[in-house]
């Protein structure tokens, strides 16, 4: 007979026993935490992109397009303006990880 230790998050959890599931689960995790430091790494380069964009073409008119090697660069202003809408109620599957007992 195995014992298997698990951490349990609250009384009474009931676990879900498929590998299939479990492996696609942590793919997901993986290609998640890619993602996020893609993301970051991303608004990091724009943010500097847009910097030097400021200093060596400042004088860009509003509605005016320029070129930089394949690349479309343009200038909008936008109003402010109040946002609402209404959301359509539905059924949600949240997928989190589950907190480390060691944390």
């Amino acid at each position: 007979m195995t014992i298997e230790e698990r951490a349990q998050m609250m009384m009474g959890e009931r676990f879900i026993e498929d590998q299939a599931l479990e492996q696609l689960l942590e793919e997901r995790e993986t290609v998640n935490e890619e993602a996020k430091d893609a993301a970051k790494e991303f608004r990091t380069i724009d943010e500097r992109c847009k910097e030097l964009i400021a200093r060596v073409a400042p004088d860009i008119p509003l509605g005016e397009k320029r070129r930089c090697g394949r690349f479309v660069i343009s200038k909008r202003e936008t109003e402010e303006k109040d946002v609402s809408f209404t959301r359509g109620g539905k059924v949600q599957l949240s997928i989190q990880l589950a907190k480390d007992s060691s944390e």
